[in-house]
């Protein structure tokens, strides 16, 4: 898909929370900052002795000619600053505008960042009850790096974030990331970056020899097989047999998680059954929080971006 270099709606990036089959969802190709409903593109802006950072990136607007700060677009949006928010790096669906949006409101104003992580990849897991298998992070790969994006969440929407994020920790990044604006938030216990590490076991399907990358995440250096969402909630109908319930295909896998959720006597009963099947196989690989520091639980983290000019 080709992507204008000016401003878009969020409508155009629909949650995966309205449509499962469409996780991890469309996201603009390049950084950028969603305010209140709008895409407006971040370009590199680098010159003289100053380095390439977010803090002197321009936000492209309604031409090639009308641009501003990230910073001042935030102020004009009576938003936090970047210096201080937090890098959460995303590699599921939370890149997405309209997944912003589900989750923090139409006024949302959310600076995205991308950039690459190395020894990474992004797999499935099971699953959730808005319908889709979520995506799930495995560090220590060797081979692979893979884009990420970084969100820059205010105190407020990172509250939010760890409030709604049922299957994850937040933790601090074992891996530093490098943005494509320039900056590099290293990672580890004294860094800046910070990311939802799942606290369950790691799906890997008997037809597998590891866990299914996301066909729609492409990483460098990937040697399994990947999958889209529709192909792998297809895998989990049939490894589970989930025929003999009526579950014949993924719109009717991702339909019954849907249903379920609604029902306040037994909610979540199949997912919770999955799950617990993961957990039970000595096939599936440890959580990705086992292999990482994790913030305490319920509190925010101390430090904020600070970028890299020079």
């Amino acid at each position: 898909m080709t992507y204008s270099s000016h401003t878009r709606s969020a409508q155009e990036f629909p949650a995966p929370r309205e449509d499962p089959l469409i996780y991890p969802g469309s996201r603009p190709e390049s950084s950028y900052v969603l305010a209140d409903g709008i895409v407006w593109p971040i370009t590199k802006c680098s010159t003289g002795n100053i380095q390439g950072s977010i803090l002197n990136a321009k936000v492209q607007r309604f031409n090639d000619t009308d641009s501003q700060s990230i910073n001042d677009l935030l102020q004009t949006k009576s938003a936090a600053p970047l210096e201080e928010r937090f890098p959460v790096l995303g590699y599921g669906s939370n890149p997405v505008p309209g997944q912003i949006i589900s989750k923090f409101g139409q006024k949302a104003v959310v600076p995205v960042a991308y950039g690459s992580l190395p020894k990474a990849d992004v797999v499935y897991n099971l699953i959730s009850n808005k319908g889709y298998a979520f995506a799930e992070i495995l560090f220590d790969d060797e081979n692979t790096e893979i884009r990420i994006a970084v969100s820059f969440l205010d105190e407020k929407q990172l509250k939010i974030m760890i409030d709604t994020e049922q299957n994850y920790h937040l933790s601090f990044s074992p891996v530093s990331v490098t943005l494509e604006l320039g900056d590099v938030i290293p990672g580890g216990l004294n860094g800046l970056c910070y990311i939802f590490a799942g606290f369950r076991k790691i799906w890997v399907p008997k037809t597998y020899i590891g866990p299914v990358p996301i066909a729609e995440l492409p990483s460098k250096g990937r040697t399994r097989p990947p999958l889209t969402q529709e192909q792998i909630l297809n895998l989990v109908v049939k490894e589970f047999g989930l025929n003999t319930r009526g579950i014949k295909t993924a719109r009717d896998l991702s339909d019954q998680l849907r249903e379920e959720e609604t029902f306040e006597e037994k909610p979540g009963k199949l997912k919770y059954e999955l799950q617990q099947a993961v957990e039970n196989d000595p096939r599936s690989l440890p959580p990705a929080a086992g292999s990482v520091i994790l913030v305490p639980h319920a509190r925010l983290p101390e430090k904020t971006f600070t970028g890299s000019l020079a």
